[in-house]
């Protein structure tokens, strides 16, 4: 028969020598050597030396992971290797969200992020013994905030504003000067500020998924609306097909606009002159100032030209005949042109 005993077996483990088997928990790992001798039943031994080796506990190390952007290429990163165990890894990736590519041969990981947000996933290590690990990693994605260009405007009158570097969705929030309540929400990055009688700032942000940018001001300049016209000819009379001459006055630096109404409606001229042309009906023609900046007054002023019949109309005002033909004295009154 024969006894089996050891030496130098590491702190932490045992050798049972009926079954010659090591068991127990080393002090770390290590190649350690181990002494075994055999004595048989007439006191003859034998003796060998083995070395015991021992792998370390299977570790996969975690990594701090670059930002990504929504709808920019995501740098490509190399995830940490695991250590210990035995040798013959694998890898799989376990929650990896819809935009980001995993492979496990190289452990790099890719892709373009879709929605912004915080996206926590898995990398799961398998060694040769079946031994396994797994570590949680982190990619945090932000939006990029809008670019919207200042705009110079008009008082009393709206603006359209518009970010630049609009994207597929992405929403955008816009606000006033105060409060967090969204004036407006919509994709198309588009924002109408409605009118608008002095200097303003509108505030926008970008919001995908759960990460919203930082408000970026807008600023609308306004240039002040001119005083409204004067007319200098109001309420002129003229025969039936006779034509006069409508005169506004506006401050120096400033152009008059003629129309057919008081809002919208046909540009009839420019000047501060505007010939009316042959008259049947009365007619009203309204003066609008316009400033160097082309802004244009918040109201236009009336000038009433009014036709009679029968003589009744101031010749003075009037300066041609329904012929067309000049003539010296006006037709149905004993005034001279």
């Amino acid at each position: 028969s024969y006894t089996y005993a050891v030496t130098n077996l590491p702190i932490g483990l045992s050798f049972d020598p009926a079954t010659r088997q090591i068991s127990g928990t080393a002090p770390g790992a290590g190649n350690y050597t181990i002494t075994l001798t055999v004595t048989d039943a007439e006191q003859r031994t034998a003796t060998n030396a083995y070395v015991l080796k021992v792998n370390g506990a299977l570790t996969l190390a975690t990594a701090t992971l670059p930002d990504g952007t929504v709808g920019t290429v995501y740098p490509p990163q190399t995830l940490p290797a695991v250590s210990g165990g035995t040798p013959g890894y694998t890898y799989e990736a376990i929650d990896l969200p819809s935009w980001l590519n995993f492979d496990a041969t190289t452990r790099i990981i890719s892709g373009t992020p879709t929605i912004g947000g915080t996206y926590t996933f898995k990398i799961k290590a398998n060694d040769a013994a079946s031994n396994t690990v797994t570590t949680d990693y982190q990619i945090k994605v932000n939006v990029i905030a809008p670019t919207v260009a200042g705009v110079i405007t008009c008082a009393g009158t709206s603006t359209i504003l518009s970010v630049s570097n609009t994207q597929t969705g992405v929403t955008y929030n816009w606000y006033g000067a105060s409060g967090s309540t969204a004036l407006a929400t919509n994709n198309n990055g588009t924002f109408n500020t409605g009118n608008i009688n002095s200097n303003t700032v509108i505030y926008v942000e970008a919001v995908s998924g759960s990460a919203v940018s930082a408000r970026v001001p807008v600023t609308v300049t306004t240039n002040p609306a001119p005083a409204a016209a004067v007319i200098a000819t109001n309420n002129q009379t003229v025969n039936p097909n006779q034509s006069t001459i409508v005169r506004a006055n506006v401050a120096a630096g400033n152009t008059v606009r003629w129309y057919d109404s008081a809002t919208g409606g046909t540009n009839l001229g420019t000047g501060e002159e505007l010939a009316t042309g042959n008259l049947t009906v009365n007619t009203i023609f309204y003066a609008e100032a316009v400033s160097a900046q082309g802004c244009a007054s918040l109201t236009r002023t009336p000038a009433i030209v009014t036709v009679v019949t029968g003589g009744g109309a101031d010749c003075t005002a009037a300066n041609a005949e329904s012929s067309g033909i000049s003539s010296l004295l006006c037709l149905f009154c004993g005034v001279s042109n």
